[in-house]
């Protein structure tokens, strides 16, 4: 059954998109998987004031890859507050991140850092109130994340005309997506446009695509058939 999309001085519609080459893939091995101990004679950092014995890592990180940080430990969190932070080796003040473990993820400390530039990081680990433990630092890639979530219910397809469900979402120039619709009790059928870019369907319930401007996307889903019902679509940036 051929759906109308209701797309306003759009391309035609270009499957060719979906396909474009893809890079040799990463490993998913940690970057950084590392046991230590922060001393009693542990060099000092000040930080809010209180000095406190820090241990270093560093590690180099490429632009535009991403990666997580997580801090653990096996102490006892009243013996142990852990504390975390990343900065570019040059020291540029508005690039560093910072996380502890009383106000982020629970008892340790988690970072997400997407690097701007190639270069040299600095991970530097410590304890809230200075005193010395043991810890674990990982970091890995980070290879796809949820930046979209959306919910809706679609009409069933009695006369071909039926309205679809409109999303819509942001993008980044050059940046990978995929569009991946979960149907409950039909056969959907996904369209996705954006800035720059032809109109790409899919009856699989699954688009891939280079983002050619930044800007908002309109994602529209239907149903094939005469059954429908609900649905939930997620939007994954890809690295």
């Amino acid at each position: 059954m051929k759906l109308t999309v209701l797309f306003v001085a759009l391309a035609a519609t270009c499957s060719s998109c979906a396909s474009t080459s893809r890079a040799k893939p990463e490993s998913r091995e940690p970057l950084l998987n590392v046991s230590g101990r922060i001393a009693d004679d542990a060099p000092r950092l000040s930080i809010g004031g209180t000095p406190i014995r820090i241990a270093e890592h560093r590690l180099a990180l490429r632009a535009g890859a991403p990666v997580s940080v997580e801090l653990s430990s096996d102490m006892d969190v009243l013996e142990f507050d852990p504390f975390l932070e990343a900065r570019p080796l040059d020291g540029r003040p508005e690039e560093t991140r910072q996380s502890d473990g009383a106000s982020d993820f629970g008892l340790f400390p988690q970072l997400e850092l997407v690097p701007e530039r190639d270069g040299e990081w600095v991970l530097l680990v410590g304890d809230e109130e200075g005193r010395a433990g043991s810890y674990r630092l990982l970091v890995r890639r980070i290879f796809e994340r949820a930046v979209f979530v959306a919910q809706g219910t679609v009409e069933p397809a009695l006369t071909g005309f039926e309205l679809p469900a409109s999303l819509f979402c942001p993008l980044r120039e050059g940046r990978r997506y995929r569009i991946d619709v979960t149907a409950r009790g039909f056969p959907p059928h996904l369209v996705v446009a954006g800035p720059g870019m032809p109109v790409i369907e899919s009856n699989d319930g699954s688009i891939e695509f280079v983002a050619a401007r930044s800007g908002h996307a309109v994602v529209q889903v239907a149903s094939l058939s005469v059954a429908s019902g609900p649905f939930e679509a997620r939007v994954l940036e890809l690295w």
